[in-house]
């Protein structure tokens, strides 16, 4: 794929990592985009929910700063 647009949906997947892992694998190396948007608090580390939190329109977490790691863990520079 050149281009994978991810609008608020990490925040919502059951494992965010698996979806990154899987969107590294199918991004054209060296010439595909990825665009996310998500929600990022200021908060050193992202908070995990038990399951889908209703008041956060079912979010399973919510990012924190360090969420350009979790990009990097699985390749992304």
């Amino acid at each position: 794929m050149n281009l994978i647009w991810c609008h608020h949906v990490l925040e919502q997947v059951e494992d965010d990592r698996a979806a990154l892992r899987e969107l590294y694998r199918v991004l054209l190396k060296g010439s595909g985009e990825l665009v996310i948007s998500a929600g990022l608090t200021g908060q050193e580390k992202t908070q995990e929910f038990d399951g889908a939190n209703k008041m956060l329109s079912g979010n399973r977490r919510l990012y924190g700063r360090d969420f350009s790691g979790r990009l990097e863990e699985v390749g992304f520079k």
